[in-house]
């Protein structure tokens, strides 16, 4: 499949070299399905396999997702290493990690302890990205 920027709108070289390419991709769901058919598009003359990413927007303030600072309700600044009331920035618990997400969550308060807040491998994040490419 050849995209253009006239099909899709956005496309972006995030990283490309001989051994690797990737490029971003924001496209009509009927072009998605397509592309994701055929599982390759050309870049710039590269061949670059498609795969799906799907974006959820998480907050800096409380680190809950489907919001931005900006419209966050939370009073309260959440680490997103430890858990903890402060900026990450001013984060004294480097050994310690916690996400308040699987913390909330009734499915995955175990894994609270396994990984941060902003952990693209979070069970609680991982159950949001499925729900929404069922619909």
């Amino acid at each position: 499949a050849v995209v253009s920027t006239q099909s899709t709108g956005y496309l972006k070289s995030l990283y490309n070299d001989k051994s690797r390419c990737t490029v971003g991709l924001k496209v009509p769901a009927i072009l998605q399905k397509q592309l994701l058919s055929v599982g390759k598009v050309y870049y710039n003359y590269t061949r670059c396999n498609v795969v799906e990413r799907i974006h959820v927007q998480q907050c800096y303030r409380c680190h809950g997702f489907n919001h931005k600072v900006i419209d966050c309700t939370s009073d309260v600044l959440v680490c997103k290493r430890c858990g903890e009331n402060h900026d990450v920035k001013k984060c004294i618990n480097s050994g310690k990690v916690f996400c308040i997400n699987c913390h909330k969550s009734k499915n995955h308060q175990g894994d609270a302890k396994s990984h941060h807040s902003s952990d693209r491998n979070c069970p609680v994040l991982q159950d949001m990205r499925a729900q929404m490419t069922k619909n």
